[in-house]
């Protein structure tokens, strides 16, 4: 359903994962080790929200990556570079900046949640040239369970060998720029795979076993999270070669199947879930405070 040009179950799927990533941040002193980014933390901590904590971070950013990737790459076909960059820089750059100073000065906050947003807007420039080269030829990609899998495979492997430098967790700052290395390459093919999703019409031709299939192996991937503990509870293990291919499959399958379901279940909209759509980048940008 499209409603005054809006994608209803976009919205929603948004909404929802701005509501995870809240609660997530909201449990992190029950991890297990205790958080070193939450000051106050029990020492006994939860094997059962750690999981939780880990399984959500697999997926929600990287659907934020890839709806925005979705949409950047319709605004090109109406809009042109400039007009797109300083809408990007008002609507990513400017909050994030306000945001920093605010945690700085009062909460010394030195790796704030808009670390998204500032990324998202790097990844805007960088996705410029791409968009506007696809304008004058076609770009065909199929998404298959095949294609899925070499995708996933082939990032997995490409963070594996950035984690020999940069560990998970470990984090850059430049300027006003935050990242975890280690993650930007999955974040950054997220946003890629938007853009695809928009110019191949993915969700739209997607067929309904194919998309049962997506959700199945998504399930199987987070079940073997779950029997491999040991990998989501030592950083250690976070760091090896299976963990990271383990993390990309999961970040590729539980994403993918969480828009396809949104698409078919969620695609509707009332007050309260208008209430929700409309609140959460608000939400987002200040839960952190």
């Amino acid at each position: 359903m499209v409603a005054n040009n809006r994608l209803l179950y976009f919205d929603n799927l948004r909404a929802l994962c701005v509501i995870q990533v809240v609660f997530c941040h909201s449990i992190m002193g029950y991890m297990f080790p205790p958080s070193f980014i939450v000051p106050a933390t029990d020492i006994i901590g939860s094997d059962f929200w750690e999981y939780f904590l880990v399984l959500t971070k697999i997926y929600c950013v990287e659907i934020f990556f890839f709806i925005s990737g979705y949409f950047l790459c319709g605004e090109v076909s109406r809009k042109s570079i400039q007009q797109i960059i300083i809408g990007k820089f008002y609507r990513l750059a400017v909050p994030s900046i306000i945001s920093q100073i605010i945690l700085l000065l009062f909460f010394f906050n030195t790796m704030p949640v808009t670390w998204y947003m500032e990324v998202l807007f790097l990844f805007t420039l960088l996705m410029m040239p791409i968009q506007y080269v696809y304008q004058s030829f076609t770009f065909k990609l199929n998404m298959t369970l095949i294609n899925l899998v070499l995708v996933a495979l082939f990032v997995g492997v490409l963070t594996f060998c950035v984690k020999l430098r940069y560990p998970l967790y470990y984090a850059k700052c430049y300027l006003f720029l935050h990242f975890e290395p280690s993650e930007m390459i999955k974040n950054f093919v997220m946003f890629y795979l938007g853009a695809l999703a928009y110019r191949n019409n993915w969700l739209e031709k997607i067929s309904d076993n194919l998309a049962k299939c997506i959700c199945g192996v998504g399930v199987i991937l987070c079940v073997i999270g779950f029997v491999k503990q040991e990998w989501i509870f030592d950083i250690m293990y976070k760091n090896n070669f299976g963990y990271t291919l383990l993390d990309c499959l999961q970040c590729f399958f539980v994403g993918f199947s969480f828009i396809l379901l949104s698409k078919k279940f969620m695609n509707r909209t009332n007050k309260f879930l208008s209430f929700l759509c409309d609140q959460s980048v608000g939400v987002y940008l200040l839960h952190d405070i």
